[in-house]
C-alpha cells in the first residue's frame, strides 16, 4: 500500500521510501524514526545533502540511492553489512582512495556501485581531459578494493576484470593534484625571475641581438611525444 505524507514529500511503497526534491542538508529524524527499521530501499536524491548524520537509524536497507547531491569527501558512511548498493553519482567526491576505502568498511557486502559525475570517476562527464585509460586504472583499483562488485557505473563486470584487478589494482590509484597547491606553486613561478646572464646595461642605447629567460607556460597534455619524430639526422 502507497502512503504519502500532507505535503506530498515522501513516498512509502512496499518497504521502499523516497524522499526526493526538498532541498534538505541533511536527512530530517522523522524518516529514520517512522521507516528506518523497515525501509529496504531508501531513495534520497535531488536534494542537497552534505551530511548522511541518520541514516544510521536505517539499518535495514539494502539499496541507498543519493544522486544529486552535495556529499563529499568528508562525509562519513554509517556500517550496514545489509547494503548491496549504493548509487551516488553527480556528488563532490575527489578522493577516490579515500571514498572506497570508507565504502569497503562501512558496505563490505556491496555489489552494485555507480559514482559517475563526480570528479573522482573519470567519466569525462566530470573532466573532458579523461580518456579510456583513465577509466580502466580507475575501474580496476575500485574493484580491488571492493572485490564482491558485479557492476560499476553502467557496466557489469567481468571474470577477467576481477582477476586483473587481484593482480595490479593496488598500482592503478589515480592521484590528482591539489589545485590550491597548483595555483599557489603557479603563481611563485609567475613571480620568480631568473636570467643565466648578467644584468646588462642599456644606457648607451646598445640594442641587445638575443637574451634567455624563462619561458611562462603551463602545459596542460598527458605526454610529449615531440621527440618520437625526430631522427639522427636532424641533430
Amino acid at each position: 500500500m502507497r502512503h504519502y505524507d500532507s505535503n506530498d514529500s515522501f513516498v512509502w511503497e512496499n518497504c521502499c521510501l523516497t524522499y526526493i526534491g526538498q532541498e534538505c542538508h541533511k536527512i530530517p529524524l522523522f524518516l529514520g524514526d517512522s521507516f528506518g527499521p523497515k525501509a529496504r530501499r531508501l531513495d534520497l536524491s535531488c536534494n542537497s545533502l552534505q551530511s548522511l548524520s541518520g541514516l544510521d537509524r536505517f539499518t535495514t536497507i539494502e539499496e541507498l540511492i543519493l544522486d544529486n547531491n552535495e556529499l563529499d569527501d568528508n562525509v562519513d558512511f554509517p556500517c550496514n553489512l545489509r547494503l548491496n548498493t549504493l548509487s551516488i553519482n553527480k556528488n563532490k567526491f575527489q578522493n577516490l582512495e579515500k571514498l572506497v576505502t570508507k565504502l569497503s568498511i562501512a558496505y563490505p557486502n556491496l555489489r552494485y556501485l555507480s559514482l559517475l559525475g563526480n570528479p573522482a570517476c573519470p567519466d569525462q562527464l566530470s573532466n573532458a581531459s579523461d580518456d579510456e585509460n583513465d577509466y580502466l586504472r580507475y575501474k580496476l583499483f575500485v574493484l580491488f578494493k571492493l572485490p564482491k562488485l558485479n557492476f560499476l557505473d553502467s557496466s557489469m563486470l567481468t571474470k577477467s576484470e576481477k582477476r586483473k584487478a587481484s593482480k595490479i589494482g593496488p598500482y592503478m590509484r589515480i592521484v590528482r593534484p591539489d589545485e590550491d597547491l597548483f595555483n599557489d606553486n603557479q603563481n611563485e613561478f609567475e613571480d620568480e625571475v631568473y636570467s643565466p646572464l648578467p644584468a646588462i646595461d642599456y644606457s648607451d642605447k646598445i640594442t641587445p641581438k638575443g637574451a634567455y629567460g624563462r619561458l611562462k607556460y603551463r602545459y596542460t597534455g598527458k605526454q610529449s611525444e615531440g621527440n618520437r619524430f625526430i631522427r639522427n639526422n636532424h641533430l
